[in-house]
């Protein structure tokens, strides 16, 4: 497009907007003023006045179209969180003279903190299981230690490659029979996960399986171990031989000019704290048959870090796994000097000065800080799985370079919401570059290179997915951000590609953004100068709440001007990007072909919500269906919801090429009428159920165990009370009782409690409760609703169920909240399994933390709830499902051997029975083999829907 044709197309949009936008007149508004953000809701009434006709009175929303009406004198309350517009037009009954009124808001989630100006809050789809066929073509490796030390926790990576030796995204669980327990889930092609410490010699054997693939790992356990206790500095180039078991019992440095080189198959045990000061060089020449292990002896207490200073300090890593680092939750504060950073935790390695390190094959995975940390210096990594930290880490100048590596699971995608700053890559000056990489699952941005100086950025290849915010975050201080983005998959997150504020030049060519909330943006989250430019091209921008948008809080304005979005193809046509062509399912399906993760002849489905059962109040929302990936075919599936009544309905949900995500709308005119209502997914077509195809709506049934103002148990002498406190046989006898709310510096509290001096506030007050619980079996779900102020984390039994506005990572009595000025009335909800309670007496456990020592409030309230299975239904099942998931893979083949040669236990001798023969042998596992990946016949009914077995014989079940 030349710039003659790009000045029209922005002076249009200009005159487009300024056109809509009347000047604020003397209309009565109350509740609302322009361009202002509110918590949650906002209620605003429009009153009429004599003498005055209305002829326009109509509310607008951005990105999600709203349909709530306004009336003259009725209050209007607003609450879903986006961006609205109300325009108002009236005119003078007397002498026809009009006047017009314009008033911009936003309703921002408290939850989200200012992280979502104007956006509904996003929460990523569940991640769906990978079809059989997404497999073909492709290998399974197995990466665990030859040989092991007794007493530590093992541990397994997984990955799924082509002979090639591409990454291939699949997801599943990888099982392997002797531990069920300790499932690893592919995510998007690889995983980890710990085995249990042996506790005797000999060798284990870790034979896994994902749906058509399998590989093993033989593990030889130490018959006994000597420990070679390493020195406190090493002066002297030192080997540490092939198999060296070395103990690092405290700090070590390598001094300048020397190098340790650590052979294949070494394991080093490193203590609680301990960090490793690379003065000089360290070279790790692990290999995938025989990795190097970095690891303490107990997993929950974790060692200190890496640290590389100076440009003489060197790393070259090759074959290692590395777990368990971060001891120091504070550890920038406690090392000044050391740098920016949006996190104090520490990091596995940190760079500065010039530093070298270089990763290859290398596999860092569930660590309590920050994986790395950058100052000036030069990160590299090939082929390696960084999973779990609450950070890939802040790079400030030098360069980063990753090639081929996943970055996931910051801290972990199962892990409840929480705005802790837990980006994949955080990149400020400097040159980076990452390519053929997967990052996501996530609970902040994918890429965020936001404050500091600009620099270039350059990202090619990749496969971006599962960031509650933006998957790829361009912004800067000062100076010019200059990031490219190719080739690059950008998929369930919140905002796909942003220019945000600063002054970055975004350049976006041949790039796929499907299912997000916003595809491409200019603009972010504060009302701060936005000088950027965004230039997205030749990429598919599809299927998102909005493709393409360009509001930002400076002026709270369109910024045409500030993007060309052109020569592209979009779900439906954009006014404001009238050069870009409309997405065509038939005849553009090929387009998606480059951007494929794995082979797309029969993608996965299933249900994509986090809970198998949820409460019959939700079911307005309908129901989720996702695929495991996006296809070139049309797939489809049959649905059926029926209920204690039969059948209320059945259709066919389908997904045009490209979609990974449908809507289920159930209309049902009274579900608290019916005992249940039960969603299945049947007849898939061009697509396989390889996830949970059922769901089941129940009556909601909450009942309170502990009501808001309750009497609580509480401590606040400034005094440490460890962790002991949690646990109900602790002794509180000297602790304090009083009626929530309790704190201080509110004036509406009912038990005001000690905080400590105003400039000096304790960090943290301490609360109990105990409460029965008759038959936990009864009990599906358990819910805290929670005030606090400024953070908490509470526990049941000992066990943490809920944390909120506090950093990740181990909970001290001196851990500050993680932010202040959050909505200090709300109550915060989170739900929890059932299996933290038990029969009888429990206890539920609560820290309040300040955010600062001059804070000059506290607030704690809490509610219990759970939610009860109202009458326990009668007996059934699903032929062949043996585990009980409600469906049948090849987890349910293993579960058969089990209990045929491992003297598993069942609840359910029926399901187990899945040739119908009356009892449960071999030729069961085979006969599901055969279903699954043979064509073989179906299991015999009851399925693929639960029920009563039809045929007389002396097998039970007692499964509901």
């Amino acid at each position: 497009m030349t710039k003659a044709s790009l000045s029209l197309r922005a002076a249009f949009c200009l005159v487009s907007i300024a056109a809509a936008g009347w000047s604020l007149a003397a209309i009565p508004v109350s509740g609302i003023a322009d361009k202002t953000v509110y918590a949650d809701r906002v209620t605003f009434t429009v009153s009429s006045e004599a003498g005055y006709e209305y002829t326009q009175l109509r509310l607008t929303s951005e990105p999600v179209a709203t349909s709530i009406p306004v009336v003259l004198d009725q209050p209007v309350q607003v609450t879903y969180p986006q961006y609205y517009e109300l325009n108002a037009r009236r005119r003078l009954v007397s002498s026809g003279a009009e006047e017009s009124a314009r008033i911009r808001f936003i309703v921002r989630s408290s939850e989200r903190k200012n992280a979502e100006w104007g956006l509904p809050p996003w929460t990523p789809y569940r991640l769906i299981n990978s079809a059989a066929a997404e497999f073909a073509g492709s290998r399974l490796t197995i990466v665990a230690p030859a040989a092991y030390p007794q007493g530590m926790e093992i541990p397994v990576i997984a990955f799924v490659r082509t002979e090639e030796g591409k990454r291939v995204g699949v997801n599943g669980p990888v099982a392997a029979a002797a531990y069920p327990d300790r499932m690893l889930e592919l995510v998007r092609g690889q995983g980890s996960t710990f085995l249990p410490a042996a506790a005797s010699a000999g060798t284990i054997a870790y034979d896994a399986s994902v749906q058509t693939l399998a590989a093993s790992a033989q593990i030889a356990i130490d018959a006994a171990t000597t420990w070679q206790a390493a020195p406190a500095a090493i002066g002297v180039s030192t080997t540490w031989p092939r198999n060296a078991r070395v103990s690092v019992g405290s700090d070590l440095a390598i001094d300048a000019g020397v190098t340790l080189t650590i052979e294949a198959g070494a394991v080093v045990r490193i203590g609680p704290g301990v960090e490793i000061f690379v003065n000089g060089a360290l070279t790790v020449n692990g290999t995938l048959a025989e990795p190097v292990v970095f690891a303490p002896a107990d997993r929950t207490a974790p060692w200190g870090g890496l640290v590389f200073k100076g440009s003489a300090s060197r790393g070259t890593i090759a074959g290692a796994i590395m777990t368990a680092s971060g001891a120091d939750p504070d550890w920038f504060d406690n090392n000044p000097g050391s740098g920016a950073t949006h996190l104090g935790n520490e990091c596995l390695f940190y760079l500065s000065g010039g530093a070298r390190v270089e990763f290859t094959d290398s596999w860092l995975i569930d660590h309590y800080g920050q994986a790395g940390h950058g100052e000036s210096s030069y990160l590299t990594m090939t082929r390696c799985l960084v999973q779990k930290f609450l950070t890939f880490g802040e790079y400030n100048g030098g360069e980063v370079r990753l090639f081929d590596s996943a970055i996931i699971e910051f801290p972990d995608k199962d892990a409840p919401f929480a705005d802790d700053d837990s980006d994949g890559v955080y990149l400020t000056s400097g040159t980076h570059r990452i390519v053929d990489c997967v990052i996501g699952f996530l609970h902040d941005d994918g890429v965020d290179s936001g404050s500091g100086a600009g620099g270039l950025v350059e990202i090619t290849r990749c496969w971006i997915e599962a960031c509650y915010h933006e998957a790829l975050a361009w912004s800067c201080d000062s100076g010019t951000r200059l990031p490219t983005i190719a080739d690059t998959v950008v998929i369930n997150s919140g905002q796909g590609i942003e220019a945000g504020w600063g002054n970055p030049r975004v350049e976006a060519d041949r790039c796929l953004c499907v299912g997000n909330a916003v595809g491409a943006r200019f603009g972010d989250n504060y009302d701060w100068d936005y000088d950027g430019f965004l230039h997205v091209t030749n990429s598919l921008l599809l299927h998102n709440l909005r493709d393409v948008w360009g509001r930002a809080w400076d002026t709270w304005e369109e910024h045409p001007l500030q993007m060309d979005v052109s020569q592209n193809l979009l779900t439906a046509a954009d006014p404001l990007h009238p050069a870009n062509a409309v997405w065509d399912p038939a005849a553009d399906a090929e387009r998606l072909a480059p951007f494929l993760p794995a082979p797309d002849d029969t993608v996965g489905m299933g249900i994509a919500t986090r809970e198998a059962r949820l409460e019959m109040s939700r079911i307005g929302e309908g129901v989720p269906i996702g695929l495991s990936t996006f296809s070139r075919k049309t797939v489809a599936a049959d649905y059926e919801v029926a209920s204690d009544s039969g059948v209320l309905a059945a259709g066919t949900v389908a997904f045009p090429p490209g979609r990974t995500v449908q809507i289920l709308a159930i209309d049902v005119a009274v579900p608290q009428d019916h005992a249940y209502i039960r969603v299945t997914l049947l007849n898939p077509v061009n697509a396989e159920l390889s996830d949970r195809a059922e769901l089941l709506f129940l009556p909601d049934t909450r009942t309170t165990i502990i009501p808001t103002g309750s009497v609580w148990k509480y401590w606040d002498k400034d005094v440490d009370q460890g962790t002991a406190w949690r646990e109900l046989t602790f002794d509180d006898s000297a602790w304090a009782s009083g009626p929530a709310e309790l704190g201080y510096g509110d004036g509406d509290e009912a038990t005001v409690i000690d905080g400590g001096p105003s400039n000096d506030r304790n960090p943290t007050a301490y609360f109990r409760r105990k409460f029965q619980v008759d038959d936990p079996s009864r009990v599906l779900s358990v819910r805290v609703n929670l005030r606090r102020d400024d953070g908490a984390v509470v526990h049941i039994n000992g066990v943490e169920v809920f944390r909120t506005n506090m950093p990740a990572g181990p909970i001290v009595y001196e851990t500050w909240a993680s932010s202040s000025g959050t909505d200090e009335n709300a109550f915060y909800t989170q739900d929890t399994a059932p299996s933290v309670l038990v029969a009888g007496e429990n206890i539920i456990a609560c820290e309040v933390h300040q955010a600062n020592a001059t804070s000059s409030d506290l607030s704690f309230d809490l509610e219990l709830q759970a939610e009860l299975d109202p009458m326990p239904p009668a007996p059934g099942f699903i032929r062949g499902d043996a585990n009980g998931d409600r469906r049948v893979d090849i987890s349910d083949v293993v579960t058969i051997l089990r209990v045929l040669f491992a003297s598993a236990q069942t609840d359910c001798g029926d399901a187990l029975d899945a040739n119908d023969s009356g009892g449960m042998d071999i030729a069961d596992a085979v006969y599901v083999l055969s279903y699954l990946f043979a064509g073989g016949p179906p299991p015999a009914p009851p399925f693929p829907l639960r029920g009563q077995d039809p045929t007389a014989d002396e097998l039970t079940c007692e499964r509901r």
